[in-house]
């Protein structure tokens, strides 16, 4: 039997026992509000399982199967364009652009309701020639990864990778617009 089964059968096994003698557990205290008394016990298991792992070393940041699926989402472009490099780097929770090896713009995500958004924009300004132009750099997607590097409002390059979900293999379909890379 796995741990996680033992895990649930114990937890279940204590609120059952302790449901079961509700009412003499907490005659006259303030846990005889159920709701205060569903929420204490929560805290409770919540605070030994944080302090059973802390001791027992457990480190949920070296989970080799998550790691390999975030890596999975990473993807990284390197355009050149015009004498000068842009690489644009999207990562599970951030997008970076780069130009000629200067980070000039980034995005991370760090709360729960960016995540709604399927779109993030970098911007920044590319020099050519002496001359700045805006630059536009559009990344997200609902089922797909796609990538538009925008250049004076003009289109210059669109890479679209399409993710298969319950497939084993990754579908990328490249468009490169502008011939002058």
């Amino acid at each position: 039997m796995s741990k996680s089964i033992l895990k649930f059968l114990f937890i279940f096994g204590v609120f059952f026992t302790i449901g079961y003698n509700f009412g003499h557990l907490t005659e006259g205290t303030i846990f005889e509000n159920p709701l205060i008394f569903l929420i204490t016990i929560f805290v409770i298991i919540f605070a030994l399982q944080y302090l059973v792992n802390k001791f027992m070393g457990k480190n949920h940041g070296n989970n080799s199967e998550v790691d390999s699926v975030l890596q999975e989402f990473e993807h990284t472009w390197n355009i050149k364009y015009k004498g000068g490099e842009m690489k644009i780097v999207n990562n599970y929770n951030e997008e970076k652009l780069f130009l000629n090896d200067t980070l000039v713009d980034h995005n991370k995500r760090s709360s729960w309701y960016s995540w709604l958004k399927p779109y993030h924009i970098l911007k920044s300004d590319i020099n050519l020639n002496g001359q700045y132009y805006p630059l536009k750099v559009k990344l997200g997607g609902f089922y797909s990864l796609c990538c538009k590097v925008y250049v004076e409002g003009r289109l210059v390059f669109e890479d679209k990778v399409k993710y298969k979900y319950f497939g084993d293999t990754i579908k990328k379909i490249e468009k490169n617009v502008d011939g002058s890379f």
